[in-house]
């Protein structure tokens, strides 16, 4: 009888596969495979944490509050370990508050000012790793609670009761934080003098270094006069009159920023600086005007610097004779640059003569940017005035301003016989209206050969007079002339002296007439004198 090996096989290679490479087949005809060759998971080896030092910045006399957003942990790998210990006091003597976010606080010893710092560790089962925090103190803060019964030591956590007291205390490199108080001017009256390079800051700015140290709140109130010795920011306060002077006044200074303030019921000018030099920023304030004097009066002889005015606003509503809002005069052989952007100048009261006023001689050489403000009501002369009276003529450029009303002209640019150079004046994109003179002004007079090379573009002039541009040239002086764009509702007068007037388009020939369609909007009559017509672009091609 023949057997059957291939039925021996198959019943052999089922019995050793239930037996040996498969499990928990029994006589089951649903066979369960389990494979055993699988291999078991690696378990991850955990690593020890890394630590990586950090540096900051603190002010002394002060608490910094360092937030989790600049948590010691950000440039940290934790590998799921935490902080297990820190310096609860640093290598000089500080204190320190580490939390376990990272966030932490330290106040250093009071009057410590250099390099601090203090270590933490982090840990998890595998070990542990330690980082050092250097705290870079930069100068001291001085702070003042006028509505303190008792005098402190200056800290923040315990103010100086009075002003004075602070101004004795700080040298360059420190800042005086002055906290709203009683809301008056306790403790705070008088002349006070601000040391050079110390910043005075009230609690309306609040107070900063990396972090913040003291958030922005009312104004505490200073009734005097603050005089800084250069490289000084004043900023956040309310200005009262109490002794008929200037809020702010200095002399023979370098560098200053006056912002954020309120300069209320003051009688003469509200700040005074003379001969002041290097970066001087006015930005941001309020004023009321003064009864007498100008909001800002500033004078240069033999210095040079540069000058801005910005984002102010003037309402003036005090009684009395006050004379110009901003009066800038550049002497001597002074090199200036003044920039007077976005201001808002508006009366309630009596006018001022001048809303913007600037005036040179000697050698005196300036630059002049007087952009985007708006002058409404505000002058009983001319809104804007520039007199060129050094031997280098005022380059300016005057453009986007809005002058509603005023006693005199709107825009004024005057040369003398003084000026011997080339300058340039462009003149665009202004809207001046209900204006009792001219609307636009421009005068030359010289016996040597100065040139003026002036842009008159894209401008609204609108008086109550005859004229809306006057231009006359005189003597010597001479001028080109590129006058487009413009609409004029009366007269447009330009008239030569001696000397050479060339005007762009003046000739059909070369473009124009003046008031033909396209080249200018003239609803008088345009009277000329003496003009050499040019084509359009010439005065580009005269460019110094």
């Amino acid at each position: 009888m023949k057997k059957d090996l291939g039925r021996a096989v198959k019943l052999f290679m089922a019995a050793t596969l239930c037996g040996g490479v498969l499990a928990g087949c029994g006589n089951s005809e649903n066979f369960v495979f389990t494979n055993t060759n699988i291999a078991a998971p690696v378990q991850p080896v955990l690593q020890a944490p890394v630590a990586v030092n950090d540096t900051v910045t603190a002010l002394g006399n002060s608490t910094l509050l360092q937030q989790t957003a600049n948590s010691v942990l950000n440039n940290d790998t934790l590998n799921g370990g935490e902080i297990v210990s820190f310096d609860a006091t640093s290598a000089n003597g500080g204190t320190v508050v580490l939390n376990a976010d990272g966030s932490f606080q330290y106040t250093p010893v009071a009057g410590f000012t250099g390099a601090d710092s203090f270590t933490y560790t982090l840990g998890n089962g595998e070990g542990e790793s330690t980082a050092t925090v250097t705290v870079n103190v930069n100068g001291l803060g001085f702070f003042v609670n006028n509505s303190l019964g008792t005098n402190g030591s200056g800290t923040q956590a315990s103010p100086f009761n009075n002003l004075g007291d602070a101004m004795l205390a700080a040298g360059s490199g420190d800042t005086i934080f002055v906290f709203a108080g009683d809301g008056g001017a306790t403790n705070q009256t008088g002349t006070f003098l601000l040391p050079q390079g110390v910043n005075l800051i009230g609690q309306a700015q609040g107070l900063v270094v990396a972090q913040t140290i003291e958030p922005a709140g009312n104004r505490p109130v200073i009734a005097g006069t603050v005089q800084p010795g250069g490289n000084n920011t004043i900023s956040g306060f309310e200005f009262i009159d109490s002794v008929g002077g200037s809020a702010i006044e200095a002399t023979d200074i370098d560098n200053i920023t006056i912002q954020n303030n309120v300069f209320t019921g003051l009688m003469d000018d509200n700040i005074a600086l003379d001969n002041v030099g290097g970066t001087y920023t006015v930005s941001n304030n309020e004023f009321d005007g003064p009864q007498i004097g100008d909001c800002l009066e500033i004078t240069m002889t033999d210095t040079n610097g540069t000058f801005t005015f910005a984002n102010n606003t003037i309402a003036l509503s005090n009684t009395g004779l006050p004379q110009t809002a901003v009066a800038y005069i550049v002497a001597g052989n002074s090199v200036a640059t003044c920039n007077i952007t976005d201001n808002v100048i508006t009366s309630a009261g009596d006018e001022f003569s001048v809303s913007f006023f600037l005036t040179t001689s000697g050698t005196a050489d300036v630059t002049t940017g007087i952009t985007g403000n708006t002058i409404t009501d505000a002058n009983s002369g001319t809104a804007i005035d520039i007199n060129s009276m050094s031997t280098m003529g005022v380059n300016a450029t005057i453009s986007n301003n809005v002058i509603e009303g005023c006693g005199d002209d709107g825009i004024d640019y005057e040369w003398n016989d003084d000026v011997a150079d080339t300058f340039v004046v462009t003149i665009e994109n202004n809207n001046v209206t209900d204006v009792d003179s001219k609307a636009y002004d421009l005068d030359g007079t010289s016996t040597a050969s100065s040139t003026g090379i002036f842009f008159v573009r894209n401008n609204i002039g609108d008086s109550n007079s005859s004229v809306s541009l006057q231009f006359d040239l005189g003597g010597m002086a001479n001028a080109c002339l590129d006058l487009f764009g413009n609409t004029f509702a009366e007269n447009v007068n330009l008239s030569n002296g001696s000397g050479t007037f060339d005007v762009e388009r003046a000739d059909p020939g070369d473009g124009g007439p003046l008031d033909a369609v396209g080249v200018n909007s003239i609803g008088g009559t345009l009277n000329t004198s003496d003009l050499t017509s040019q084509e359009a672009g010439y005065c580009q091609t005269q460019l110094p």
